[in-house]
């Protein structure tokens, strides 16, 4: 597996957060493979059911992300006109886990402009 830290492409490098090694975990890749991804081949989510969402929507995004989940990112604009995006400079699809700081102040900025209410 390879990891796109700068400077690092096994997830024994020295250079890995704790959090990242353990993403890369195999138990992890176990449960993923087996349970979570078999899963979601059964999962039905859509234009339709994305029309059905009032709420308001954040998409995160870092500036190096790999271009599937630029196109995923894209498609949830589409699907929720409603999304705000929020861009973390210098992270990839891990961004919570490269730069945790800059992804918690752009979640509770959205938190903050959009309060979560009771009932």
């Amino acid at each position: 597996m390879v990891c796109r830290r700068a400077g690092s492409t096994r997830a024994d490098a020295p250079n890995l957060s704790g959090a990242e090694r353990q993403s890369l975990h195999a138990d992890d890749a176990d449960t993923f493979f087996g349970v979570e991804l078999p899963s979601l081949t059964r999962w039905t989510f859509g234009a339709a059911q994305a029309a059905a969402v009032r709420q308001p929507v954040l998409s995160v995004l870092g500036t190096d992300t790999e271009p599937l989940w630029v196109e995923v990112a894209g498609l949830l604009r589409a699907w929720f006109p409603q999304a705000e995006e929020c861009v973390i400079a210098h992270a990839g699809h891990l961004l919570h886990l490269q730069r945790p700081a800059p992804v918690a102040r752009g979640v509770a900025a959205f938190l903050g402009r959009h309060p979560l209410r009771d009932g």
